[in-house]
């Protein structure tokens, strides 16, 4: 049985989890996020003199002042999600950075993909030379993150290692006005053998 991991975070330090990511061009709290902001409170209800700070990014996509729009739009997501249950305003500030900080691979996302290793940062530039769409997809995703920064209270918290489900990969497919769609076969699905759909391909609805 493996053992569960702990990091520490300091006073000032960004502390980056796994789970809060986004939708392009989105701010919406995916149900993955739930697990990391979970865990943001679960650390909040523990030390009552804890404030933190929330600081969201975007991929390099975009002009820079929409990102930085977006990004605060992000943040204050995050904040208001922590809101909603329970925490005080006043132990909550948030902050936007558009796409001015680029995702570094720390020892929580090293192995996770085996063409990233420890150390790269996800800048522009890095993304372009990636050799495939879904490499350079999966890269945008990491760049759009949020973080936490202690601002007051306990100098260093412990905070659990919790492993990332695997993000989505790819662009979200959307249809084009007036296209025709073939109606897919939803492969999650299964069908009983005692069901009158068995043998058809039309399950849409």
């Amino acid at each position: 049985v493996e053992l569960p991991k702990y990091d520490t975070g300091r006073i000032g330090e960004k502390i980056r989890l796994e789970n809060i990511l986004y939708d392009f061009d989105k701010s919406t709290i995916r149900p993955e996020s739930e697990v990391d902001l979970n865990q943001i409170l679960s650390i909040l209800q523990e030390t009552p003199e804890l404030v933190i700070q929330l600081n969201a990014h975007t991929d390099a996509r975009g002009p820079d002042g929409y990102n930085m729009t977006l990004s605060k739009r992000r943040a204050q997501s995050a904040r208001r999600w922590l809101i909603e249950r329970g925490i005080a305003t006043s132990r909550l500030k948030s902050e936007g950075y558009g796409e001015t900080v680029p995702q570094t691979i720390n020892d929580r996302l090293d192995g996770r993909y085996d063409w990233l290793k420890l150390g790269d940062v996800l800048t522009e530039e890095f993304i372009e030379a990636l050799p495939t769409e879904e490499q350079r997809e999966a890269a945008h995703e990491l760049n759009r993150r949020t973080e936490f920064e202690i601002i007051e209270g306990p100098t260093e918290i412990i905070i659990e290692r919790i492993i990332k489900q695997e993000p989505k990969k790819g662009k979200e497919r959307k249809s084009l006005p007036g296209s025709a769609q073939q109606n897919p076969v939803n492969d999650s699905i299964t069908i009983s053998h005692l069901s009158t759909l068995i043998g058809q391909t039309d399950l849409s609805g």
